[in-house]
């Protein structure tokens, strides 16, 4: 589908573009995406730091992230169906989900031993099918697979860093020609509560990005997000969360950016070692029991105070 890069050539007054994707453009190192904030505000700067920064490579994946990968896909397959004003086909659904399962699902870095078989996982993808065929609210898909690039900048227009935000949204709709709700799919073992939601900075970088891109939808009655969430119990659960970030939230990443970045040039960062859900899932297991910060302590003298 291409009718937000359409939309967007008679939007004036915009910064920032729509590309093809937003791991080509521009360099990883001079972009930002909600992942990155969410990990060093909610999860854990070190994680950060070990991912972003360093570019380790994760030692274990958990099997979700494959699980999700293949959902997102059959998610699109069935969105873009529907905005050709087509009845999505099960078998269809089923194909997409066995395909892209089958390349993610070997994956050796995904660690099978907590979290259920590659089978167990396998066969959650039909039940989630059946639920999104019988769930799926029927939106007016204007997009799906938007991928961005926007400058970080306040909302008096100062300039907050150098660097972009980029990201790509799952799906950008409209209700009844008034409103537009960027839609993003999740799938998790238990229902979220609604403070993670609104704490987690996917919503706000979405929608500060159509806020850049269009602003005839700088108003907070025409513009909100919605995570549809399937729970992935024995019984197959679909639920519908809004979230409605506005400009307090939009400077706040433009707050939260410069402090990443001054952490980054300093090096002074620690470990959030709390033993819950974070910890457990970290793909850097451990590794923070041998980091060492590579900056001098107070007084410490280096060779170059020296010379």
């Amino acid at each position: 589908m291409n009718i937000m890069p359409d939309l967007l050539k008679k939007t004036k007054g915009r910064v920032g573009e729509i590309v093809d994707s937003w791991r080509d453009y521009p360099d990883r190192n001079d972009r930002f995406s909600h992942s990155a904030l969410n990990t060093f505000v909610n999860i854990c700067p070190l994680q950060h730091r070990f991912s972003y920064i360093e570019r380790r490579k994760a030692k274990t994946k958990g099997p979700y992230l494959a699980f999700g990968s293949a959902m997102d896909e059959v998610w699109k397959t069935f969105h873009d169906t529907r905005a050709k004003k087509e009845v999505p086909k099960r078998s269809d659904l089923l194909t997409t989900f066995a395909k892209v399962w089958a390349k993610e699902s070997r994956d050796p870095l995904i660690d099978w031993s907590k979290k259920g078989t590659r089978e167990d996982w396998a066969e959650k993808g039909p039940k989630v099918i059946d639920k999104m065929l019988d769930s799926e609210p029927d939106l007016e898909v204007l997009d799906t697979s938007v991928h961005f690039v926007v400058p970080i900048i306040y909302s008096d227009g100062t300039k907050a860093s150098e660097r972009y935000l980029c990201g790509q949204m799952d799906m950008v709709a409209g209700v009844k020609g008034k409103r537009v709700i960027v839609v993003d799919l999740k799938t998790s073992g238990s229902r979220p509560p609604q403070e993670k939601l609104n704490q987690d900075f996917q919503s706000w970088v979405y929608c500060y990005a159509l806020y850049c891109l269009f602003p005839q939808l700088r108003d907070p009655d025409k513009l909100s997000f919605r995570y549809h969430y399937y729970i992935t119990t024995k019984a197959i659960q679909f639920h519908a969360f809004d979230v409605n970030p506005w400009t307090a939230q939009f400077d706040r990443i433009c707050h939260i950016v410069r402090v990443m970045e001054a952490q980054s040039e300093s090096g002074l960062v620690i470990p959030r070692r709390t033993g819950n859900f974070f910890c457990d899932g970290c793909g850097y297991q451990q590794a923070c029991d041998d980091w060492t910060p590579t900056i001098p302590m107070i007084g410490e003298t280096t060779n170059d105070d020296l010379s």
